[in-house]
């Protein structure tokens, strides 16, 4: 059982992610060069938003696509075999702790989450934090 935390970029360009998170209560997350565990926590960076908005817990990896719906339609053909984890919904938030600029002052640098990562423990950690009081 995994037990990292990751903060990830949402990329609202490409797909609704929080659409899918409302309707479905996950996300399916493309597999890449960083590998979840089931358990892991990663946290959701809102691109569109600009701040950190889901935690999500890893119930499942190596599964096929399962929101292909809420991806734009010039995409759904690209990711609809993709391997992904599956990121279940655990809480959202909502106030401002957690915008861009209060995550620079814990070593976000806007460049850092182009893929998942689980590097920055003073970041992760303060995000943690500010979740639990949620």
């Amino acid at each position: 059982m995994g037990n990292k935390r990751w903060l990830a970029y949402a990329n609202t360009d490409k797909c609704n992610h929080i659409k899918a998170l409302k309707t479905l209560g996950y996300i399916s997350w493309s597999n890449d060069s960083r590998k979840f565990e089931v358990g892991d926590v990663v946290f959701l960076y809102i691109r569109q938003y600009r701040r950190v908005i889901y935690k999500t817990r890893v119930e499942r990896i190596n599964i096929l696509r399962e929101d292909t719906d809420f991806w734009k339609e010039q995409f759904q053909q690209e990711v609809k075999n993709q391997l992904t984890s599956r990121l279940r919904l655990e809480k959202i938030y909502k106030g401002e702790e957690l915008n861009e600029e209060k995550l620079s002052n814990y070593g976000y640098d806007g460049k850092s989450i182009q893929r998942p990562s689980s590097k920055n423990e003073r970041l992760l950690s303060y995000i943690e934090q500010v979740f639990d009081r949620v």
